[in-house]
């Protein structure tokens, strides 16, 4: 199929370069991973078919064999999905969790706002003792 330059930002490695990670469908990050559907299905309706099938973090856990029988995938590709998990569980485990001792602008997260503005609106008055 022929793109023009307009919508080929649509697909997601494109989409990654021009917006970054954090704007991607689930399902447009499993579709970078995979990088090629199947005879039958596009990369993203592959990808959103088989989070589908394995909602929320069950992915993590999916054995080679059930993804390539599921989905019809190369071997290839299930190990890729299996290995990228593997290492994204194994990384979290690793991680030190910092003291994040930066300050913030109240301004970046609306929902901190909210939160503390509850917080605070049970006080009369500023106490600095």
């Amino acid at each position: 199929m022929e793109m023009t330059e307009n919508a080929k930002i649509e697909w997601p490695k494109e989409k990654l370069l021009h917006y970054g990670a954090d704007k991607l469908t689930k399902s447009e990050l499993l579709a970078i991973i995979l990088r090629t559907g199947t005879g039958r299905l596009d990369v993203i309706e592959l990808a959103k078919n088989i989070l589908r099938k394995y909602p929320k973090f069950s992915l993590a856990e999916a054995d080679i064999v059930e993804l390539e029988k599921a989905f019809g995938l190369e071997t290839s590709k299930a190990c890729e999905i299996v290995a990228c998990f593997e290492l994204g569980k194994r990384m979290l485990k690793d991680r030190e969790t910092p003291l994040d001792l930066e300050p913030h602008n109240i301004d970046d997260n609306p929902e901190d706002y909210d939160f503390g503005k509850d917080i605070l609106s049970e006080f009369g008055s500023e106490n600095f003792s």
